[in-house]
């Protein structure tokens, strides 16, 4: 059933046990292997700390598309919800939202596994940040610098004393 399909479905019924029968019923997972949360959490921290320009790729944060990005994939990945990847991202988001569906959904699923699957997605975040920002990551790159321009200095020296 697609977001729209979903939501639709939801609006349509009346106030109370039927709506709750209606969401107890969503067919969930009740376990995600481990390999799966990391690729997911990877992709997910990937495309919220780096964006592109036409140079090159900079390290860029943005935690409101990571926060959203992460509740969407749980929706994904642990109910029969699918998402329609032509549709706006947002908006997807907002038809949920709108009826205070997203958490509600979440509420439906082991919240240790999502607690595991959030863990990850902070774990890899903080690797990212560590390894790209981190005052030993800087040293590193300033230390290979160093060493580049050192070990070519001596070519360099014969390029001049030959005139080549």
């Amino acid at each position: 059933m697609t977001v729209e399909e979903f939501v639709n479905e939801y609006v349509d019924i009346e106030e109370g046990k039927e709506k709750e029968f209606f969401l107890e019923h969503i067919d969930t997972t009740l376990y995600v292997p481990y390999r799966s949360k990391l690729n997911l959490c990877t992709q997910i921290v990937n495309l919220t700390t780096h964006t592109e320009t036409d140079e090159e790729t900079l390290f860029w944060m943005n935690t409101p598309a990571r926060a959203l990005m992460f509740k969407i994939k749980l929706i994904e990945t642990y109910t029969d919800i699918e998402l329609d990847y032509t549709a706006d991202i947002l908006e997807i988001y907002d038809q949920l939202e709108r009826f205070d569906l997203i958490d509600t959904i979440l509420s439906y699923i082991d919240q240790k596994e999502l607690q595991r699957f959030s863990d990850i997605l902070t774990y890899v975040g903080e690797d990212v940040y560590e390894n790209e920002r981190g005052i030993v990551s800087f040293a590193e790159r300033i230390m290979t610098s160093v060493n580049n321009t050192w070990n070519g200095f001596p070519d360099a020296l014969v390029k001049v004393e030959t005139n080549e």
